[in-house]
């Protein structure tokens, strides 16, 4: 029936003596995102999530972000393009050097956050963001919102795209995500969960906030490792969409 990535932002923390969510993720994932410091993370936590991803298979990326430890990169930020750029670059290197010290490399970039979301929308943002990832890492993919102002821009320099979707997030009827100071934003339900990811993965559809059936096309699912149950739920995602025909592998694979 197809494949399908799953994926999870991880070592979202400062002491890696707080990485025990990640560890229970790991054996249901096959990509993981990890923090390089822009809104939480250090050498420390990025040296552990990047063992664990490698003593489990799982394909290990950059999750870069504003600059903005104090808002968790989750609020767009007032920086300058250039600042921006050097930041973001900063992050991504910091990660790479920490992988080539115990010979993992990285697969891809994936943005985290609200600058994630402005990539998304964002065309005078996206296109040089885009361009500086392209030019200082070439051989990673860049993983973003499926459809969004990003992709476009990564494609336009020749670089490969990632699309992604949420399975416990709510969708616009114009394909972006509900912003989570809306209601209902956040699917915490695990069988609507599975049932996103199902219909994602299988149809290519995701029922909108306002009913709407909308086109997604995507090529790994997010789940998010920071919420209360989320090895749990993620385990029942993996389950339901195996029971489909649906593998789960990473799109590095």
């Amino acid at each position: 029936m197809g494949s399908i990535d799953l994926n999870a932002d991880l070592g979202e923390a400062d002491d890696p003596g707080d990485l025990e969510a990640d560890r229970a993720m790991m054996p249901v994932i096959s990509s993981c995102n990890i923090a390089c410091g822009g809104h939480i993370g250090n050498s420390e936590t990025m040296r552990a999530t990047l063992q664990l991803a490698r003593d489990h298979g799982v394909a290990a990326g950059a999750h870069p972000s504003y600059p903005d430890r104090a808002n968790f990169g989750r609020q767009t930020m007032d920086i300058t393009l250039p600042e921006l750029l050097q930041s973001l670059t900063s992050q991504v290197c910091s990660l790479i050097d920490m992988g080539q010290q115990f010979g993992i490399g990285l697969t891809h970039i994936k943005p985290h956050g609200a600058l994630y979301n402005d990539l998304a929308r964002d065309k005078t943002l996206a296109q040089p963001v885009a361009a500086s990832l392209a030019e200082n890492f070439p051989g990673l993919a860049i993983i973003g919102l499926a459809n969004g102002a990003m992709q476009a821009a990564v494609e336009k320099v020749g670089s490969r795209y990632i699309g992604e979707a949420f399975v416990d997030r709510r969708y616009l009827d114009n394909g972006h995500l509900q912003p989570r100071t809306e209601p209902g934003s956040v699917l915490t339900d695990r069988a609507e969960q599975a049932e996103q990811a199902v219909d994602i993965a299988l149809h290519n559809h995701a029922n909108s906030a306002s009913g709407k059936r909308i086109s997604i096309q995507a090529q790994t699912l997010c789940m998010h490792g920071d919420t209360e149950g989320a090895a749990e739920n993620a385990a029942h995602i993996r389950r339901s969409l195996e029971t489909q025909s649906i593998q789960i592998e990473s799109w590095a694979a």
